[in-house]
């Protein structure tokens, strides 16, 4: 037994970061593989676009549905990093100031849902309703959580001199 009879600073936020440290590791191994498919070490594929149309004269319509998947996989990997850390950032400084386990595991679930949500709305190519519905749950979560930590540093006397 690894953890012997010691308390953990942030229990509840640890339950949400290794939830989405998972997450993050499938988005990371979408990306990889997507690579090995497109046999593109560096980038988008826009290179080799770039070249399939200059040099080669290839269509390019065809030419990019190539890169399509790999595209998606960075985006998805790249908007998950963009919003996370921050999330959990604000969602630890209320662990660690007091607010209750109810409000931090309600946040945190909230968060991984959103995220989830938005993730799978992002692999569906056009701007589906997964993909609003996650965006605006998560720039309403970012903003609540914010909203709240500034709140909590107010009440507990954070502005007075």
């Amino acid at each position: 037994n690894y953890v012997k009879r010691m308390t953990a600073l942030l229990p509840v936020t640890a339950i949400y970061a290794g939830g989405l440290a998972a997450a993050y590791t499938y988005l990371s191994i979408k990306v990889s593989l997507a690579r090995q498919q497109t046999k593109v070490v560096l980038g988008d594929g826009t290179s080799h676009l770039i070249k399939a149309v200059a040099v080669d004269k290839k269509d390019f319509t065809e030419e990019r549905k190539k890169y399509d998947p790999l595209l998606t996989a960075i985006r998805r990997h790249a908007n998950f990093s963009e919003y996370i850390p921050t999330c959990l950032i604000l969602l630890a400084l209320l662990e660690l100031n007091g607010v209750g386990k109810t409000y931090i595991h309600a946040f945190g679930a909230a968060l991984f849902v959103s995220r989830m949500v938005l993730t799978f709305g992002l692999s569906a190519g056009s701007v589906s309703l997964f993909r609003r519905g996650g965006a605006l749950s998560s720039y309403v979560l970012m903003l609540t959580l914010a909203m709240t930590n500034i709140s909590v540093a107010v009440r507990s006397g954070a502005l007075s001199l």
